[in-house]
């Protein structure tokens, strides 16, 4: 029971306020100091006695004139005059004696409370200091009492905190502009893939005058639509820090032209000797779309792109219009996806081909939930991988 007593007792004390501390230490050190002093003047009083008891004084009385004692006796004593010096000496003694209780009473209530209320936390708070200079978070400065230091140690704990929080957060916003740099370094090479396989058809047949004025035309229609999506693009990735604030542009859009949309990007892509086949609900060409048809061309693209890189001999790309969205799969004739790719591949950076940022999945995934639908990736019973997307359109 003392125990539990002394402990809530050392708790109660610990959590004092300074100043109510500083007060309570200043009073016992008052006191201490009147009981001392008390304690000496007695003991120089009964000195007094002595000395008068041992020189034979009766009656004497101590005057002080002119800042000099005096003896005065009803007797004349020999003696007088070296009493009057003893007693000048104990009374003396009884000042300065007075003085030292005072001035070690001072000097041991200013230890006591420097010791007690502020010795711990300043040495936790330079401690801290120490690792916050060498740029080191990790030393906690808490200091279990609810005064002013207490305080003081809690605040510097929190900015702590918030200084992990703030580094934390830095290297996410620095992350994310990685990711954005390879997304937009990513997806940058579709438009130009699509522009260099018109430029190498142009090259190819005009110089022998197999390419008509009409086909020229529209190809160069074709490299200008490329180079607008490209600038609109740029200047789409230019406005965000990250993927996370592409905003979704939605504008009505015909079902057929978005078809053409595609179907030119179709024509542009270097094969490589594969065949791509689109497949379409010719009967709901005319319904309308409330989409953003650059953020669905960038899904499609990299889903193209990617089935391409795997497939064998070709690439099927089936579009569906449903009553509230859009169904689009691109389904390759490859060797399909692995366990640990129908796990991951819509991870950022994962990727079974070397030299590829592994971007593409993350960033349809990332752009199909923005235009509230969702991307799935799965094995066709047939052999090969599908990339199964859906955008809401209404």
């Amino acid at each position: 029971m003392d125990t539990i007593k002394k402990i809530l007792w050392k708790y109660k004390w610990k959590n004092l306020t300074l100043r109510k501390a500083l007060a309570l230490y200043i009073f016992v050190g008052f006191i201490t100091a009147i009981l001392c002093s008390s304690v000496f003047i007695i003991f120089f009083e009964n000195w007094k006695d002595i000395v008068f008891q041992v020189n034979g004084v009766q009656g004497v009385e101590m005057l002080l004139h002119k800042g000099n004692y005096q003896v005065i006796s009803a007797e004349e004593d020999s003696s007088l005059e070296k009493v009057t010096r003893q007693i000048e000496i104990l009374k003396f003694m009884e000042i300065v004696s007075v003085l030292i209780c005072s001035g070690g009473a001072i000097v041991c209530v200013s230890h006591q409370y420097y010791k007690r209320k502020l010795e711990e936390p300043l040495r936790i708070l330079k401690k801290e200091m120490e690792f916050i200079g060498r740029d080191d978070l990790s030393f906690d400065c808490s200091y279990v009492s609810n005064d002013e230091m207490g305080q003081i140690c809690q605040t510097f704990n929190r900015m702590r905190k918030q200084l992990i929080k703030n580094q934390e957060n830095l290297w996410e916003l620095m992350e994310s502009q990685r990711e954005l740099n390879a997304a937009f370094a990513h997806d940058i090479r579709t438009p130009l893939t699509v522009m260099k396989g018109y430029i190498q058809m142009l090259l190819q047949f005009y110089p022998t005058g197999k390419l008509s004025e009409d086909k020229l035309v529209e190809t160069l229609l074709m490299l200008q639509k490329q180079t607008e999506r490209m600038e609109q693009f740029s200047l789409t990735m230019k406005e965000i820090h990250v993927m996370e604030e592409w905003r979704v542009n939605r504008q009505p859009l015909l079902m057929k032209e978005l078809i053409q949309q595609i179907d030119v990007t179709l024509q542009g892509l270097p094969k490589e000797g594969k065949e791509i086949y689109l497949h379409v609900d010719t009967h709901k060409d005319k319904d309308e779309l409330i989409c953003d048809k650059n953020l669905i061309q960038e899904v499609v693209d990299n889903l193209l792109i990617n089935a391409l890189r795997y497939a064998k001999k070709e690439v099927n790309v089936f579009i569906q219009r449903e009553e509230e969205g859009l169904y689009i799969y691109v389904k390759d004739d490859g060797d399909g996806f692995t366990k640990e790719a129908l796990m991951k591949a819509a991870r950022p950076y994962f990727s079974t081909t070397e030299g590829h940022f592994g971007l593409g999945l993350t960033i349809c995934q990332t752009l199909c939930k923005k235009h509230g639908g969702e991307l799935e990736v799965l094995n066709s019973i047939e052999g090969g991988g599908i990339g199964s997307v859906y955008f809401m359109t209404i």
